[in-house]
């Protein structure tokens, strides 16, 4: 899950705002979770 340890880097250093790195990686996080067949 280095995507999510990237958009946390990103909140934590003021490039973005938490709310906006975490809603980038909605279709990361979502697409991981599906090929792992925990996702509907």
């Amino acid at each position: 899950m280095q995507a999510l340890g990237v958009g946390i880097s990103e909140a934590l250093i003021g490039k973005k705002t938490a709310e906006a790195a975490l809603n980038e990686l909605v279709p990361t996080v979502t697409k991981i979770m599906r090929e792992s067949g925990y996702a509907a």
